[in-house]
């Protein structure tokens, strides 16, 4: 997209050097094709500020899921190990919490997605999110069972405010993501609209430089290639 609009860069650089052009409307001025691509560089910049932003908040969201050694991975470890030295493997109690954090350990949060012009960028979004609500219920599952056990919430290392606590912050932070990712999407769409009145414009000013310059004229055979490029 950049190297196509660099190429819109030079349509205006055209007409606004040859004298002979004249526009027939604001379309087809070098005033309007100004006006969008400021437009248009403005929403760049919000999208790769938002973009920034919904990484650096994904990857605060994945250090508290992995990595940090009061993550819900590493938590989630210490509940299970604690639950098998506190309870006789035949009453099946230990074997359930194993079998919750299995289903944690498995689980991988994944890095953010952040390219959107790739086909399969929803899909990959989708999985993002799977990953963490896979983990997020699955530990909550493991939070429930301290709660409501005597036993396994006497000898754990962690209160279950504590772990209470770390379940909000984890929701606090998947509901932020989603709330930049809607503003990604909306700030990428108004992009890609204001990109299409740009192509509008450069299509009306080749349409006007063949009438006032003529087929012939070497500025218009160069406005008809670069709006091959842009299109």
């Amino acid at each position: 997209m950049r190297r196509r609009l660099h190429k819109v860069g030079s349509v205006l650089e055209l007409i606004e050097t040859e004298n002979e052009y004249t526009p027939a409307s604001a379309l087809s001025s070098a005033d309007e094709l100004r006006r969008l691509i400021d437009a248009y560089e403005v929403l760049d910049g919000e999208l790769a500020r938002v973009i920034t932003q919904y990484i650096d908040v994904s990857l605060v969201r994945k250090r508290l899921f992995k990595g940090e050694e009061m993550s819900i991975k590493h938590v989630a470890y210490v509940i299970k190990s604690t639950a098998a030295k506190g309870r006789a493997a035949k009453d099946g109690y230990s074997k359930e919490v194993k079998d919750i954090y299995a289903a944690i350990s498995v689980q991988n949060p994944l890095a953010p997605p952040f390219d959107l012009a790739r086909p399969h960028f929803e899909k990959d979004l989708d999985t993002f999110n799977l990953s963490y609500q896979v983990l997020l219920d699955n530990f909550k599952h493991l939070v429930a069972r301290v709660g409501t056990d005597d036993e396994l919430g006497g000898i754990s290392p962690y209160s279950v405010a504590t772990l209470r606590a770390l379940v909000a912050q984890a929701d606090n932070l998947t509901r932020e993501i989603a709330v930049i990712v809607q503003k990604i999407f909306v700030v990428y769409e108004e992009r890609l609209l204001v990109f299409e009145e740009i192509k509008e414009s450069c299509h009306a000013i080749c349409k006007r430089s063949r009438f006032v310059l003529g087929s012939h004229h070497a500025v218009y055979k160069e406005l008809i290639s670069l709006k091959h490029a842009i299109m």
